[in-house]
């Protein structure tokens, strides 16, 4: 939300100087709009204590004064860039003093991350593949380091709320590179003299949504994601229009267009197809859903078959179809799921409930090594640790059985609840036989 308003917010505050330059009878009525939206806009951006928005607002906004006003035409490039740090620097410290959990959650995030950068620096891990990686290097780095002070600040990732890293990360230095290449492009003025006042707008927006992505993951909010299309398309238009080519006729063959035809109706067939058949299987998904979450199991794991063929590689709805066959009783088709859901969003949770449907067929070793790995990837819940008492007590492995209860039962609580005492209270009765 606050990445989102930031952006509509420093949208409008920019285009204010270019409505005043156009001469219309109701250029007042829609110039005090503008204003009272930005207020408006300003006062919810406050609220929402979104600090990386407020940033991004202020970074972006300064920018936008100095272009349009020229209030540092007498200042040196270097001590521009010097205030420009500081001042960022001081931002950044006054606003880490507001919720330094999240402030450290992040900083350990970006740690991890760059561990997967330094591992495939070239090309990275592939498009849209960091949460298939990120909690097994998260994990990896609780295995190492039992008593980190991240302890607590320890949770299911998927975004590494830092765009620029994550991109980094998936797509290596060649792909960084490539992007770093289009933003200097968008930071010049290459446009008519007619159109300086709109690209003005466009690079304080994307300016924003660039400041924003230092904290956050404006990459995956489709909002933000539709403004930073319509930006680069009027950009792209706006340098087309000061580049003038050389008109060249070239004659083809009648059959061309004939083909050229069939090719484009066979496109929009198979994109029609595709869309109507993703919005079949979304309404499945989302009925499934519906039932599961009202304790109907056996009945939600229907429509979770009916989208399984449009959304089978969708992490988020192969996890909820694989805990549907889980509470139905299934654990062989749930292991088959769950084990295909984390190949794509790799998360505790997955890990858990495949150790849960392992325990159920009495496959301990594979019940375990799951327990052990969503135990590391998230090592304050409690519900893998109950899982591996139970486990070592069945197959009256003592020792194993001691040594995590009592890492269970003298473990610090992130969030107290009901379930974490009863777990507790079945682990002591368990040691007690």
């Amino acid at each position: 939300m606050g990445g989102f308003l930031s952006c509509v917010g420093i949208l409008g505050f920019s285009s204010l100087g270019y409505f005043k330059k156009i001469n219309h009878k109701y250029v007042q009525k829609v110039t005090f709009l503008l204003a009272m939206s930005i207020l408006i806009i300003l006062i919810m951006l406050f609220i929402s204590k979104s600090r990386a928005g407020w940033l991004a607002f202020v970074v972006s906004g300064i920018f936008l004064i100095e272009r349009r006003f020229y209030v540092f035409k007498n200042v040196s490039k270097k001590k521009k860039i010097a205030f420009l740090i500081m001042l960022i620097g001081f931002l950044l410290i006054s606003m880490s003093f507001i919720n330094i959990d999240s402030v450290r959650g992040r900083f350990f995030i970006w740690k991890n991350t760059l561990e997967i950068i330094r591992d495939n620096p070239l090309l990275g891990v592939g498009f849209d593949n960091f949460k298939t990686y990120y909690m097994d290097y998260q994990g990896k780095y609780f295995e190492e380091n039992m008593r980190a002070k991240e302890y607590l600040l320890a949770d299911d990732v998927e975004f590494a709320f830092n765009s620029w890293l994550q991109l980094t990360s998936e797509n290596g230095i060649v792909g960084f590179v490539l992007v770093i290449y289009l933003v200097l492009l968008i930071s010049k003025n290459n446009v008519g003299k007619e159109d300086l006042d709109k690209n003005l707008i466009v690079q304080t927006g994307l300016l924003c949504v660039g400041i924003f992505g230092l904290f956050s993951y404006p990459m995956q909010i489709l909002p933000l994601k539709i403004i930073i299309t319509v930006l680069l398309a009027y950009k792209s238009s706006m340098m087309s229009r000061k580049i003038k080519l050389a008109s060249i006729q070239i004659q083809y063959p009648k059959a061309t267009g004939f083909f050229g035809a069939l090719v484009t109706l066979s496109l929009v067939f198979i994109v029609s197809n595709y869309l109507i058949g993703l919005d079949r299987g979304l309404k499945s998904w989302k009925h499934g859903l519906n039932k599961y979450r009202f304790g109907g199991y056996e009945i939600s794991v229907k429509d979770f078959q009916n989208g399984y063929f449009y959304l089978n590689r969708n992490g988020d709805f192969l996890r909820h179809y694989g805990l549907a066959l889980s509470k139905s009783g299934k654990p062989r088709e749930a292991i088959k799921v769950l084990e295909k859901a984390g190949n794509i969003y790799n998360m505790s949770s997955i890990q858990l409930e495949l150790g849960n449907n392992y325990m159920d067929l009495g496959c301990f070793e594979e019940a375990e090594k799951a327990y052990l790995k969503a135990s590391s990837m998230v090592p304050n819940l409690f519900a893998p640790d109950f899982g591996l008492v139970k486990l070592y007590h069945m197959t009256n492995q003592n020792e194993k059985k001691q040594l995590v209860a009592k890492r269970m039962l003298t473990k610090e609580v992130k969030i107290n609840s009901l379930s974490i005492e009863e777990m507790k209270i079945e682990v002591i009765r368990i040691l007690s036989q």
